[in-house]
């Protein structure tokens, strides 16, 4: 599969995914990794769907995969940090969305979501603190808004 092919199948893969055609959107995540297993998109958003269906060691082990390919991608380390999250391994959620933060700075849903962890962790001045970074960097942010008493 060439590589214009291979991104006009994962662009309609996304249409299907974003519209909630799940099981198309899949289809078309696999057969482009059947061409090209290192396809770094790919196995990320086969991830996302994965966790979606509340499959998340599969979403793991697929975000993982992408991950060990190209380590600069934010949304890799969230999206595979909600899976850890979903399954209550609040270490490793905490230490991806960290590295989403580092890796893009004004990720407002990973500070967000890193405070919820934090704050699971019962770290709750840590956890504020993040509320309060995702609302300067989104004031209209109203999960981190309505979220926790913390952040006032």
């Amino acid at each position: 599969m060439q590589p214009p092919e291979a991104e006009q199948l994962l662009a309609a893969a996304l249409g299907h995914h974003q519209a909630g055609r799940l099981p198309e959107a899949e289809a078309l995540y696999r057969r482009i990794l059947s061409a090209n297993p290192n396809h770094v998109m790919s196995l990320q958003f086969l991830g996302v769907l994965a966790h979606q269906l509340g499959r998340n060691d599969a979403a793991i082990d697929l975000i993982g995969k992408a991950i060990a390919l190209n380590g600069r991608i934010p949304e890799c380390h969230y999206n595979v940090a909600a899976a850890y999250q979903a399954l209550g391994r609040l270490d490793e959620a905490a230490a991806h969305y960290a590295k989403a933060i580092a890796l893009k700075n004004d990720f407002a849903e990973a500070h967000f979501e890193l405070g919820n962890v934090l704050a699971r962790q019962d770290k709750l001045e840590e956890a504020a603190a993040r509320y309060r970074r995702a609302l300067v960097m989104r004031q209209n942010f109203i999960g981190a808004l309505l979220s926790h008493p913390l952040i006032f």
